[in-house]
Order: C-alpha cells, then structure tokens, then sequence
C-alpha cells in the first residue's frame, strides 16, 4: 500500500484494467512489490553521443537485441528472402543494410514522436528460413510468428526481403487478431493468381491473402500503384473485391494528407496491417530495388502516408524489396554524362562518379525518411506514466 501512495502522489493516473492490455495490468500489480530501482527502463537506440555510430551492435537503430517478443510492445525482425522475385535478386540482404542504415536514426524528430518514452522496443533478429524451398520457407516464416512474436502481444516490424513475405506474416497476425484491414503502398498491385505457373511469388502475397480470408476486403487500399501492364485494366480484380486502388497518377503534384484521411476513416477501428514497398517511391530517389518503376512516390508523399496512418488499430507491418546494393560502391554506375559537370567524367568513360554520389546520397535520405516515419507511426501511442 505504500508504494500504491507513493504512485499516486507522484501523478499517474490508474484507470480501470479493461482500459490497458493484460500484460500491462500484471506488471502494474508486480510494481507492488517492487522498489524504485527495481524499474525497468524503456529501451532506446544507442546515441551517437555515446559511441560513434560506425560502432554498436548493427541492430535496427542500434537497439538492444534479444531471442523474442517477450516483453516487448513492438519488435524489428528481418526476412533475408528474395527468392521469390521476378527480376533483381539481393533484397535476401537488405534486412542487414536497413539496419546498417538506421544507425542515424535518433531518438526523437521534429513531429514530436517519442515512442522509446512509452514502448517497450527491440531487435529479435532474423527468421532462420530455407532459401532453397520458397514454399518451405513460407511455411517457416508463418511458424516463426506463430510461436516468437504474437503469444507475447508484441507488434512485429518486418524488414524485406522480397514481397513474398507479406502473406506468411499477415498469415499468423490474421490468426491472432482476424481479418486484417491492410494499407499496401507499392508500385504494383501484387494480385497476380499465378507467376510461370506459380501461386508463391512476390507477385502474388494479396491474392493469396485473398484466398485464404486474411483481407477485410472492404478495408484494404493500395496506393502509388502504376507502370506498364499485362492487360488493360489490371486493377479490375481488385476494385471488384472492394479494394481502392490510389494510382500512382491520382496522386502527382499533390499532398496525401487528405487522402489519408479518408483511409483513416476506411481502415476504422479493426486491426491494420501496412505494407511498404521501397520501390513506391519513384526510382530518383530510390533507385535501389529490384522492380523500378518510374513517376512513383515523393519521399514527402511517402511520410504523409506513413504519418497518415497513425492513430489506426496497427497490428504489423513490413518494408520489403531492399536490396544490399544499395550501397555507394555496389550501385551500378550508370552513364549520366549530360549530367556531369566539366572534369567530372569517369576516366574510362563509364559514367560520372559524382553523379552517382548524388543518386545514393538522396536515397539513402529517402530511406532514412521513411524508416523513422515507419517508426514514428506504429510506436506513437499515449505514454502510460
């Protein structure tokens, strides 16, 4: 009893248990028997002011690293799939390079999201799946879930790895939690039935989504989607689901604030799961992926959309198609001599080096951007003390 008038001296609020999760009301009544040091503090990202920031564990945003979701609010985990893709292989890398990337990323921005203030948050590591077998590895994936991140009520943060992943993940959140309501942001719609005459692809997650009633359909939305087609109306499938489909061209010289107010509004209270596809964004700014598709996406747009899905009943989410050759010195180098600048020209002729620096300096901007806008809005939530 007096440690309960010691919390109540000290201003929180106790509301009534059916107002927070279980697990929050066990550790309020463990608090009981607990003194001052005994609490444990929320976990936050290594600060550059503490060790430089080629230093660290290279963990998502050099957080701490742990086997589970076990006591945690939300976790980062990495998919190293990419053999499902139809074109450029390497995004089996990129939950290693999204990691290596956000060791810039620091523990406030300037909208005033403080998520390390009120959540519980790490890196649970990799899902350990077999690249040889991409049914097998599905099947994998869906198990990992299953029995390491939702019997902890943990939100699990997915980094890509191909789009394959998406309906394995969304298969175990959907056990949990129903039929999810889904904000899907990509270049393509990724409905195909079959890719040569296969159901698993990175062409196919949401009709087999679709299949096996993982989707509220009248609560799903893809948004950015465009580029050239199989035939001539290639979202028709979908809108007769119920889907709405945002193309890339409704979306031109404009902000996406009103827009993600009506999706706000579509999406409700039921669970939502959000899907991100680098390559929404137009390949100016990301030029790493595997399937680029031009007039895409602004990085503004693409934080007006992330942003615009907080305060929805988030209960997982991935960022997919990153490959490893992101990287300055494995991006391609491409010939942009109209671009360069007198002098600045490849000795042999190859392509403009500085150019090039340009291209992988405003990508690397654009993810960083989207990343902490991701993590802005799945951990974003009323700080409970």
């Amino acid at each position: 009893m007096a440690c309960l008038r010691q919390i109540l001296r000290s201003g929180l609020q106790v509301v009534p248990s059916r107002q927070i999760k279980p697990r929050t009301v066990k550790a309020f009544e463990r608090s009981f028997t607990m003194t001052n040091s005994d609490f444990k503090k929320f976990n936050e990202p290594l600060s550059g002011l503490q060790m430089a920031r080629a230093g660290g564990i290279a963990s998502m945003f050099r957080l701490p690293v742990q086997q589970n979701g076990e006591g945690l609010d939300v976790c980062f985990l990495g998919i190293p799939l990419d053999i499902g893709v139809s074109n450029r292989t390497g995004t089996r890398f990129g939950p290693r390079q999204i990691r290596t990337e956000s060791c810039l990323i620091r523990a406030f921005n300037n909208i005033g999201a403080a998520p390390y203030e009120s959540l519980q948050v790490a890196d649970i590591g990799d899902v350990n799946i077999n690249l040889y077998d991409l049914k097998k590895a599905c099947v994998d994936i869906t198990e990992y879930y299953r029995a390491n991140v939702l019997p902890y009520n943990c939100i699990p943060l997915t980094l890509g790895g191909d789009h394959t992943l998406s309906y394995p993940v969304m298969k175990a959140v959907a056990e949990k939690h129903g039929p999810l309501g889904l904000v899907h942001i990509d270049a393509h719609a990724d409905t195909t039935d079959l890719m040569l005459g296969e159901p698993i692809a990175h062409g196919t997650p949401f009709k087999r989504c679709f299949d096996d009633n993982i989707l509220d359909c009248k609560r799903v939305v893809q948004i950015g989607l465009r580029g050239s087609q199989y035939e001539g109306d290639p979202n028709k499938w979908q809108k007769d689901q119920g889907f709405r489909v945002v193309l890339a061209e409704d979306c031109w010289h404009k902000s996406l604030v009103p827009l993600m107010a009506e999706v706000r509004q579509q999406m409700g209270s039921g669970p939502v799961y959000i899907s991100f596809d680098i390559d929404a964004i137009d390949p100016g700014f990301a030029p790493g992926t595997g399937t680029p598709e031009i007039g895409g996406l602004t990085t503004i747009q693409a934080l007006e959309a992330i942003r615009g899905c907080r305060g929805m009943n988030i209960v997982g989410g991935d960022l997919v198609e990153v490959p490893l050759w992101i990287l300055p010195r494995q991006l391609p180098v491409r010939k942009n001599v109209v671009l360069c600048r007198p002098g600045r020209q490849a000795a042999d002729g190859a392509g403009c080096l500085h150019c090039r620096c340009l291209l992988v300096g405003e990508w690397e901007k654009a993810h960083q951007e989207v990343t902490f806008a991701f993590k802005g809005c799945f951990f974003t939530r009323s700080s409970p003390h």
